[in-house]
């Protein structure tokens, strides 16, 4: 939205020149309407793919929803599940003859996500399924014998870097 707004009124107040400040006001018109405008695309897309976009798993067919297509696959049919590990949540690429349609595990909520993982291990045989044991390695949950890494001290460090950075920018200003 503000995008929207900063992209609108700096092309109107170019076009008209209000000030007289620009040379050339139909120019810097068009130069604010052509950077502003992906950034405004940008949130449309966002917008419309969470009200748009979905995934049923059902027992006979896999349909996902896009913004502007769905593809329904049937589970009889599928070829191949590839279990990827990149970008961030990872993904599942499901392939049949005909479709591809790929999963990107990153946009569920965890709880979700484990139910998509599962149902994909349920229902599919081991053969079908490349890269599940680097895909379990790489996302899967660290056991109870892992130490997970502490958080407890990142306030302190955070609040004494700023203190430097306080006495740096006082010493500076001098």
């Amino acid at each position: 939205m503000i995008f929207t707004v900063i992209g609108v009124t700096s092309t109107i107040v170019a076009y008209f020149n209000i000030d007289g400040s620009f040379a050339r006001p139909y120019l810097a018109a068009m130069i604010f309407g052509v950077f502003w405008s992906p950034f405004t695309a940008l949130a449309v897309w966002v917008i419309a793919a969470y009200f748009r976009e979905g995934l049923i798993l059902a027992p006979s067919s896999i349909i996902q929803h896009g913004i502007f297509r769905s593809r329904t696959l049937e589970v009889g049919e599928v070829l191949q599940i590839k279990w990827r590990t990149w970008p961030v949540g990872g993904t599942i690429i499901v392939r049949t003859h005909a479709e591809k349609i790929k999963i990107y595990l990153d946009n569920f909520t965890k709880d979700e996500r484990d139910a998509v993982v599962l149902f994909f291990r349920e229902k599919f045989a081991d053969d079908v399924q490349e890269n599940w044991s680097r895909f379990e390695k790489f996302t899967g949950r660290p056991s109870s014998q892992q130490k997970r890494a502490s958080r407890g001290g990142i306030l302190p460090i955070a609040a004494l870097l700023m203190c430097f950075a306080g006495v740096s920018w006082k010493t500076i200003s001098q």
